[in-house]
């Protein structure tokens, strides 16, 4: 029998903070993994953190600014996401290769 399936959601939040933060507002609860275009960053670079998602990041080579991220629910102790910069790099921070971990069940975002 399988587990509880993981609800994934994507928005573009065109860098708007108010996007963003209602984002993750409503898909508190609902959404699993929350995977972000154009996210909103403060001015000293760093992303937006909610209490019950934690974010994920691409590296960028170049100190560019990312423009791609995801937020993982808290939660959910049943599943284990992983940033794989080692399956495909990107320099300025476009891709963000994700393993998931679902019990003895794993994929590649």
């Amino acid at each position: 029998m399988r587990g509880t399936p993981i609800t994934i959601v994507q928005h573009n939040c065109a860098k708007t903070y108010e996007v963003l933060t209602t984002l993750l507002h409503y898909t508190n609860g609902t959404a699993d993994i929350v995977l972000v275009q154009e996210l909103w960053l403060a001015p000293d670079g760093t992303a937006y953190s909610h209490p019950s998602f934690t974010s994920i990041l691409p590296n960028s080579t170049n100190n560019a600014r990312p423009r791609t991220a995801a937020y993982i629910t808290k939660s959910r102790l049943d599943i284990l996401v992983t940033y794989r910069s080692d399956l495909l790099s990107h320099p300025h921070g476009d891709i963000l290769p994700l393993q998931i971990l679902l019990g003895k069940e794993k994929f590649t975002l």
